[in-house]
């Protein structure tokens, strides 16, 4: 007597596994293949055929009949994709690629498949997977990808279209502020700035959180002192905090390097937002800004960027404290970095809606809207710029007590750079031969007066051809190119420019469109550097000063 009933409880089980796996299939419609390389055979399942719009005994079962319907622009990417399974380096083989269909339509195939059988000598005996429709899901992501594109264009179009007259409005009053006033049309030229600049910041930030979700922020990393960064933005609040009676000061710690390398204009575009809205919602009492930094040790590297849905909420604990990334711990680390730590604090009113704050686009309630202003991005927006730059970003808070920010970002400590007077105040640019390409006759007026107050001569092209013309016939240190304009555009000017000189200018353009495909375009062509629309005196005197050297190089040769 031999007692079976193990083995007909697992024959019981198998079947039963089988008809959930059928059902499974027949109820997804999913395709299977069994494919044996060494005979190219190849066994498909009536789903199979039926995905391309056939019958199954339309199909030849053989390699050919998938090999032959596979878009040609996918097909080395099937191959590469398989090869590596085979190989052993991936756990198991995926790919997505169109095949056509019986009428002549693509068809989008999610393939999976694994080596499940292998001969004596270790070659493929066996290879197993399944095919899935996912036609309509790439529809849908191809339409949100041409709809981010649209919206992309959009977004540029109304940056330039705002933009160009807000640089006439801020450039007229910089240039305002530089000659004599009376105290009442000082505070006019103050008000007017300052309506142009909160405008500026609101496109700003609306651009910033575009680029955020299109994944386009790129990060620069350059040397710059972290406590001279810090000074200016102190110095710039002075006059705000003083009018509201409050204290604002900066304390330095110790061991804060002289100069790390970093991304300064985004570190500082996060801090000018704290400081701002710590000022903004304090009345009484002080803002306080602290660095200070500490070595990172050995065990912590930076972590990845965050994903899309790491970054859509930050951790919020009940507690009143609210964290958002972290550091990862592995070996080997090397190199002197710091983790640089920026804290604002102030004695203003407190937080009691942690989860409001982070949202794009939220404030506490409507009444902080309505009082205080604002698109509430600001901290949504520092706190993915902080996390792009492997940092972290945290808030402590009491109502009625204060708020406290804490930034802390991994940077690398580099040398401190031996600084001349020139250098801190930047070489002279007198006597500089500059051609201005710009086709509005209010940015002419701006741009041109500038540059005249530093001692260049200017010259002005109202388009791309005429400023083609102009270098044509005379040298030029520098280009000032507007990208866009009649005729032929910056970009293609500059490359007749550049193609066509015996000894180029430098170009620099300039430009309300501040999208980073169309940056990377000017690149492309020639153009050294981007400057955005409004100009500022300073930060255009800074760029030109920048690129001097190469101008010097020219002139040598």
């Amino acid at each position: 007597i031999v007692d079976v009933t193990d083995r007909r409880m697992a024959e019981k089980a198998a079947s039963e596994g089988q008809q959930r796996l059928e059902l499974v299939i027949e109820g997804g419609r999913i395709g299977t293949w069994d494919w044996y390389p060494q005979t190219n055979a190849v066994v498909f399942n009536e789903y199979w055929a039926e995905l391309l719009g056939y019958r199954l005994d339309e199909i030849e079962q053989s390699i050919e009949a998938w090999s032959t319907r596979v878009h040609p622009d996918d097909m080395a990417k099937c191959q590469a994709d398989l090869q590596a399974h085979v190989e052993g380096r991936t756990q198991f083989y995926q790919n997505v690629h169109r095949m056509r269909h019986r009428d002549g339509h693509w068809v989008y195939i999610l393939d999976r498949g694994k080596v499940v059988e292998r001969d004596a000598e270790g070659n493929v005996y066996r290879f197993s997977g399944t095919h899935t429709d996912i036609t309509e899901q790439k529809r849908a992501e191809i339409e949100a990808q041409e709809a981010s594109r649209s919206k992309g264009r959009f977004l540029a179009r109304m940056s330039h279209e705002i933009r160009t007259p807000l640089n006439g409005v801020i450039g007229v009053t910089q240039l305002l502020e530089r000659t004599p006033l009376n105290p009442e049309q000082d505070e006019y030229v103050r008000t007017i700035r300052s309506s142009g600049e909160g405008l500026l910041k609101i496109i700003n930030d609306i651009l910033d959180f575009s680029r955020i979700e299109a994944g386009q922020i790129e990060f620069e990393s350059s040397p710059f002192s972290p406590v001279r960064e810090l000074e200016s933005i102190v110095a710039l609040f002075q006059e705000r905090a003083y009018g509201k009676g409050l204290r604002l000061a900066l304390q330095v710690g110790e061991g804060v390097p002289s100069h790390v390398s970093g991304d300064a204009h985004r570190i500082r575009q996060v801090i000018l937002n704290l400081v701002s809205n710590a000022i903004k919602f304090t009345d009484k009492g002080e803002v306080a800004v602290r660095v200070s930094a500490e070595p990172l040790p050995d065990f912590l590297v930076l972590p990845a960027s965050p994903s899309a849905d790491e970054t859509q909420g930050s951790e919020v604990a009940r507690s009143g404290r609210s964290l958002s990334g972290t550091f990862q711990r592995v070996s080997g680390r090397q190199g002197k970095t710091v983790i640089l730590r920026i804290e604002v604090s102030d004695t203003g009113k407190g937080i009691d809606n942690f989860d409001a704050i982070w949202r794009d686009f939220g404030q506490e309630d409507a009444s902080i809207s309505r009082r205080y202003g604002g698109t509430g991005l600001g901290l949504p927006i520092s706190r993915q710029l902080v996390e792009l730059m492997s940092g972290r970003l945290e808030v402590e808070s009491e109502i009625s007590v204060g708020s406290r920010f804490v930034v802390s970002i991994p940077l690398p400590s580099v040398e401190a750079l031996e600084e001349t007077r020139e250098r801190r105040s930047g070489p002279s640019l007198k006597g500089l031969r500059i051609l201005v390409a710009e086709d509005n006759p209010v940015n002419q007026l701006v741009i041109g007066r500038m540059l005249q107050r530093l001692g260049i001569e200017v010259h002005i092209a109202e388009d791309g051809l005429e400023a083609v013309s102009l270098c044509d016939s005379d040298s030029f240190d520098f280009v000032l190119m507007d990208i866009h304009m009649p005729g032929i555009d910056g970009i293609e000017a500059t490359r007749r420019i550049l193609a066509g000189t015996e000894r180029p200018p430098v170009v620099i353009g300039v430009s309300a469109d501040v999208m980073e495909e169309n940056r990377a375009r000017c690149e492309e062509a020639g153009i050294v550097e981007m400057v955005s629309k409004p100009l500022r005196f300073d930060e255009l005197t800074r760029k030109l000063q920048q690129h001097l050297p190469a101008v010097r190089a020219r002139r040598a040769a």
